[in-house]
């Protein structure tokens, strides 16, 4: 319902615009057809776009013009089948090459398959070059399209060349080792194109796009000019057509950074983008990601709900019965990816609103979208070609068998990607809401928190991940790593507070101290298989985190590094917190703190960077969980003064976390600055915390106990007397009012019973006296004495 509401009243199918050269949309299958409609007031399912081509055949460009709105819109596999169509009915129409193989460079993920995209546009070549009719030669704009994807996929040119000298050490491959110099030669190519063709709409956006890839690359340790460039470029693109669906698209991501002052500009892409392109499930996802800068989940969950309504009625339409097979087989897309079409996008959406979902408190919606990706991971896996009777060489290398099951693997275990982050954000979010100390009374007493605290001990340990370069929906070594590590953070330091529960026989994780149950510190290694204990936990989480860190430094990505230097000194924060339990010294606690510390100082450097960081990178802020420390501390803290001085300190760390730079209105945070500001005296700044997870929980089925806390303090200003206010209001309104009325009621109706009764009463003796009077004149008139009595 939310996406038909979306959509412009008329559907008729839009005429041939004028300069696209002529196409056909007749010959293209029924749901084809529904992708290419326009609609009125400028909107469409996947956006105005026009590129007049040369070539004769209309159902040949009206394939093309497909393919280039899926380009824009990153929808790969569609882009993918639309110019392989293309391809198929005007085998000689070599612009249909070049789209082809833009398909396989995904920039801004730094997921690209340069191979395959150079076979593309050599095999468009030699078509052109060979055999009779001869295709019409491409225009000098369409030669500078083909040039420029020509640059990039090169992997030998004398620009791709320079750069092996100084490669990452981590790269295994030449595309890796060449990449910063082939984006940046295809970027200046963009740049060229889009100042030559000042109204090409595609040029103009393709120029963005250029910035963009090359900021990927070369702006990996600090914020730098690419950027600027971006935005500067959509800028331009907008004022010339604000309605083009790439300049809309790419001019988010321009502005999809940590920093007010830039996300700010991004609103008017955001609201823009999924009015005028309705039909594509990523779409209608980007404008969660200037939301949830803004911190308005609201808005953030509404675009996702839509965003994978859309993706699951796009796999109703029809479309897909084209994809069946077992993953990943030879690559191909009429084999190979089944229910995964389009994966990369829905799951992404996904993702985004689970957090959303969470940051609302919404925590059954959010494990019921957790419940769909498990699914999802488990079908990605199980359809294996090795788990559905495909026979492979068990002697070949694995290189050689890799495109029937390493490949597979890989692509199946991307699913495990948003699985694990999903599930890590699921334990952390909720945990840390239902044991936030509370200094008036119990932490929480929300059933929903509860049982997704006490259920950490049935989540399985993660099964590594394949942290290689090979390319599948998201590229493993920039996405695995992290993945991992953020999933065994929330596993650990979850079972180290519920250990802390459970009894003095889990306490024993340090190097002070022998685990009874796990026969020393971390069962006497950090096996990937650990045996259940928290020990094991806490070992491999440290190890995983470590490695995954050491990784992102090999690679150059360094807001990824420092992000894993977070997670792990939070493990070891929680980890010394329970070792504090023990055995309680101020040398202990002053380590405990610096530790937390140091966790929150490394998410602030990695934000400061600046980076086109995302939502699926980041787990628990380090100032919301150095915030919460301080808070465990102060909760035990005998002494005022003190128990005052971690209060303060926790509040300017939750107050950081809150800061545009981190997390605006993040759940956790804005909860643990409302209880340290209150418990400090300041009730008006816990009013404004209050009032925020207010409109935050807004439609929360699932904190009851949270909501009721912070209505209270908003409606109490904060005042310890507004819940015996509120109390005794209620006490009046549903207990002594009613019994009063009813009492009231009970009354009157007696005295009208008695009213009644006396005047019957009443009138039965008047009756009577005047039937005796009668009687005694009667009797008088005949001669007989009648006594008085």
């Amino acid at each position: 319902l939310l996406l038909l509401l979306l959509l412009p009243p008329t559907t008729a199918l839009a005429p041939d615009p004028e300069g696209c050269g002529g196409f056909n949309v007749s010959a293209m299958e029924a749901w084809e057809q529904g992708l290419m409609r326009d609609y009125s007031g400028g909107a469409s399912a996947l956006g105005r776009v026009c590129f007049a081509t040369a070539d004769p055949d209309p159902v040949g460009r009206a394939y093309f013009l497909l393919g280039l709105k899926a380009l824009h819109n990153f929808w790969y596999d569609l882009c993918q089948h639309a110019f392989a169509r293309a391809v198929a009915r005007a085998p000689r129409f070599q612009m249909a090459y070049w789209g082809r193989a833009m398909c396989e460079s995904q920039l801004i993920w730094n997921s690209e398959r340069p191979g395959a995209s150079a076979a593309f546009l050599v095999q468009g070549r030699q078509i052109a070059a060979s055999g009779s009719p001869q295709p019409p030669a491409l225009s000098r704009r369409e030669e500078a399209y083909y040039q420029a994807a020509e640059a990039l996929n090169n992997l030998t040119s004398p620009e791709a060349l320079s750069c092996l000298t100084g490669a990452s050490p981590s790269c295994v491959d030449d595309a890796c080792r060449t990449r910063p110099c082939r984006y940046q030669t295809f970027g200046e190519r963009l740049a060229a194109l889009a100042a030559t063709y000042p109204d090409d709409d595609s040029a103009q956006a393709f120029g963005v796009l250029g910035h963009l890839a090359v900021g990927s690359v070369v702006c990996t340790r600090t914020q730098c000019g690419e950027f600027d460039r971006a935005r500067a470029a959509a800028e331009a693109a907008y004022q010339r057509n604000p309605q083009f669906p790439g300049t809309l698209h790419y001019g988010m991501h321009a502005h999809d950074f940590a920093n007010a002052s830039v996300y700010g500009g991004g609103t008017k892409y955001a609201v823009a983008y999924p009015r005028y392109v309705n039909a594509t499930c990523h779409s209608l996802h980007m404008p969660s990601h200037i939301w949830d800068r803004q911190g308005n989940f609201s808005l953030g969950v509404r675009s996702n709900n839509v965003s994978v309504h859309s993706a699951d009625a796009f796999s109703r339409s029809g479309a897909l019965r084209y994809q069946g097979g077992d993953i990943g087989v030879n690559n191909t897309v009429h084999g190979g990816k089944g229910f995964a079409f389009n994966a990369g996008n829905l799951y992404h959406s996904l993702e985004y609103q689970q957090y959303e979902m969470l940051m609302k408190c919404q925590v059954k919606p959010a494990r019921r979208l957790l419940a769909r990706m498990s699914y999802a991971t488990h079908q990605a896996v199980s359809r294996l070609p090795g788990l559905r009777g495909v026979q492979l060489e068990r002697s070949q290398p694995i290189a050689e068998y890799g495109p029937k099951l390493g490949d597979a693997l890989m692509y199946a275990t991307t699913y495990n990607q948003w699985h694990y982050r999903m599930l890590a954000r699921q334990i952390l979010i909720t945990t840390l809401l239902y044991t936030m100390p509370s200094f008036d009374g119990p932490s929480s007493s929300d059933g929903a928190l509860s049982v997704e605290y006490y259920s950490i001990y049935s989540v399985k340990h993660p099964l590594p991940l394949s942290w290689s370069t090979n390319i599948t929906v998201y590229s493993h070594v920039a996405y695995s790593p992290q993945s991992e590590a953020g999933l065994w953070n929330a596993i650990s330091i979850a079972q180290l507070l519920l250990a802390m529960e459970e009894g003095p026989e889990y306490e024993a994780t340090s190097d002070y101290y022998q685990d009874e149950v796990c026969g020393g510190r971390y069962g006497g290694s950090a096996s990937l298989y650990g045996d259940g204990c928290v020990s094991s936990a806490v070992g491999t989480a440290l190890d995983v985190i470590a490695k995954a860190r050491d990784r992102y430094d090999e690679s150059g990505f360094a807001y990824e590094s420092l992000q894993m230097e977070s997670l792990r000194l939070q493990v070891l924060s929680m980890e010394k917190y329970m070792m504090l339990q023990k055995n309680n010294t101020e040398d202990r606690e002053a380590d405990l703190i610096r530790t937390a510390e140091s966790a929150s100082n490394y998410t602030v450097a990695a934000m400061k960077k600046l980076l086109p960081t995302s939502t699926s990178l980041m787990f628990i802020p380090g100032p919301g969980f150095y915030g919460y420390m301080l808070m465990q501390l102060a909760k035990k803290e005998k002494v005022p003064a003190k128990r005052d001085r971690l209060n303060s300190k926790a509040l300017d760390a939750f107050s950081l976390c809150l800061s545009p730079l981190i997390r605006p209105n993040y759940l956790v945070c804005l909860l643990g600055a409302a209880r340290t500001a209150k418990a400090l005296g300041m009730q008006e700044k816990a009013k404004d915390f209050y009032a925020a997870i207010l409109v935050n929980a807004e439609g929360s089925n699932d904190c009851g106990g949270l909501v009721a806390e912070a209505k209270s303090n908003v409606d109490g200003g904060g005042n310890d007397n507004g819940d015996d206010q509120k109390s005794m209001l209620n006490v009046y309104l549903f207990i002594i009012l009613p019994v009063a009325l009813a009492c009231t009621i009970i009354l009157l109706s007696w005295c009208t019973f008695c009213i009644f009764r006396w005047r019957r009463q009443r009138n039965g003796s008047d009756s009577w006296m005047a039937l005796r009077e009668d009687s005694a004149r009667s009797a008088s008139a005949h001669g007989i004495v009648v006594s008085s009595g």
